[in-house]
């Protein structure tokens, strides 16, 4: 385990208004839709990170607790710069291999982070390994993933999704990812069932299973009683009432990271409200 060296009272101070800057210049709107501009402010932000961190601090929140008042959460940057530094790798290889250096040195850092996180980041580690060419590597992520969080969704999906929604017609494992979340399927304590079968829906529709797909939805449907109808909200007296948006807690349904997000924005979960919700 990286073991950062103490600093003292005074270099923490500097440290710490050195990270608030560089916290704050990624989330500057200049840097909006700039994702390389993001994650070269963010590079330096976490640099100095791995510098206050002691052995007792586990994760982030602990972090947080040890240094208050910072412009962002840890808890909450973490998981923004480990999404953009996917989509700025999409043009510059080198931020995918950033990422992957970085969930690595994350995890081993803070190895009591709370499930949700350690999910997120072993999937972008996988995800740029992929992108990179490593499929080897990134395949026994993926299998260690899966193995230990095996009732985890999105573990399943995520590496299905390599297989088929995420390459080219021409090279698309359609048996390879059904058999995934088949498997996944086949767990009893699977959570976020729907989101597989909804998934296998999809796969089934792009190859033309069109009876698979019927049968994969009346599944997803049938579990649909099981989740809390959404609460009525009251009707404001005002003559001209600005459209309400739905919250996450009135949204019956949990999303996955690449759905549209629950707000309406139109950008995919993970790039809106996925952070936020997550500390909700």
């Amino acid at each position: 385990m990286m073991t950062p060296k103490q600093e003292s009272p005074v270099d923490q101070i500097e440290l710490k208004r050195r990270l608030d800057f560089h916290l704050r210049a990624g989330y500057q709107p200049a840097n909006s839709g700039q994702s390389s501009a993001k994650c070269d402010q963010w590079l330096q932000a976490w640099k100095i990170i791995k510098q206050l961190t002691t052995p007792d601090i586990r994760d982030s929140a602990a972090f947080d607790r040890r240094f208050p008042n910072l412009w962002e959460r840890v808890f909450n940057w973490c998981q923004d710069f480990e999404m953009e530094l996917g989509n700025a790798g999409v043009d510059a290889p080198i931020y995918h291999e950033q990422r992957v250096r970085y969930v690595r040195e994350f995890l081993d850092i803070f190895p009591d982070e709370i499930p949700s996180i350690y999910l997120n980041h072993r999937r972008a580690e996988a995800e740029a390994l992929w992108a990179l060419g490593r499929i080897e590597e990134a395949e026994a992520v993926f299998q260690a993933l899966v193995e230990h969080m095996p009732d985890e969704a999105w573990a399943h999906i995520g590496w299905a999704d390599q297989h088929w929604l995420l390459r080219d017609d021409s090279t698309r494992d359609y048996a390879r990812a059904e058999a995934m979340m088949l498997n996944a399927l086949r767990r009893p304590n699977l959570q976020d069932r729907g989101d597989v079968l909804d998934r296998l829906a999809d796969l089934y529709d792009a190859c033309g299973r069109q009876t698979d797909r019927d049968a994969v939805l009346a599944e997803a449907k049938a579990l649909q009683p099981l989740v809390a109808p959404l609460p009525s909200v009251a009707v404001p007296s005002s003559p001209d009432p600005a459209p309400q948006k739905l919250t996450a807690a009135q949204f019956a349904r949990k999303l996955g990271r690449n759905e549209p997000c629950w707000c309406g924005s139109g950008k995919k979960y993970k790039h809106c409200h996925l952070s936020s919700d997550q500390r909700s």
